[in-house]
């Protein structure tokens, strides 16, 4: 175990602690409609009365992809701290390139480039004035809050949910989509293929 320091809060984490070994941990066990679906069952669920069935079945299941988007969250955070080592991927996802990682995972159905419509082209040329964007509307413990918010409500069954601070609820649920694809993208093009 290893303490790293994320815009001064301690977290505790495995090692390795490199942000691209973090990022592939989440993705190696999902691909990315999966866990888009994941993502909204878990984001619709956490705000409504009747949460999915899906999820009052099994709420291991909630509490482990839970810690996985944490996961994620710390990853591109972390990714944002070091960027310096990371430069190359500012610029990189051009629309030609989107189109060619696309046909080396896909193969002629084109879906990386469909899939990723979460994030705009800005977001995509330049990944670390969005992750800075991002860090500046909801610090780490912010994120963390709203994680376990989102499973304590997912897990109230026939209540209201309850949400304390609203703004950086709305912001965490605009900006997980995004960085999920995000981070997607740069496991894609940066990680060897198994």
């Amino acid at each position: 175990m290893q303490i790293i320091t994320v815009r001064h809060n301690d977290f505790l984490l495995q090692i390795p602690s490199c942000p691209l070994d973090i990022l592939d941990g989440y993705y190696s066990f999902t691909f990315i409609e999966h866990g888009r679906y994941k993502l909204g069952l878990i984001l619709e669920s956490s705000i409504s009365k009747k949460p999915s069935k899906e999820l009052k079945k099994d709420p291991s299941y909630l509490c482990y992809e839970l810690k996985m988007l944490k996961e994620l969250v710390v990853g591109l955070y972390l990714l944002n701290e070091q960027k310096d080592k990371f430069s190359r991927l500012t610029g990189k996802y051009t629309t030609e390139f989107l189109n060619k990682l696309s046909k080396d995972i896909y193969g002629k159905k084109h879906k990386l480039s469909e899939s990723c419509l979460a994030l705009t082209e800005d977001e995509l040329l330049n990944p670390f004035k969005f992750l800075k964007k991002v860090s500046k509307a909801v610090s780490m413990t912010e994120w963390f809050e709203f994680f376990e918010q989102c499973e304590q409500n997912s897990l109230a069954f026939d209540y209201e949910p309850y949400w304390e601070g609203i703004e950086k609820q709305t912001a965490c649920t605009y900006f997980l989509p995004k960085l999920h694809d995000l981070g997607y993208l740069i496991v894609s093009s940066e990680m060897p293929a198994t």
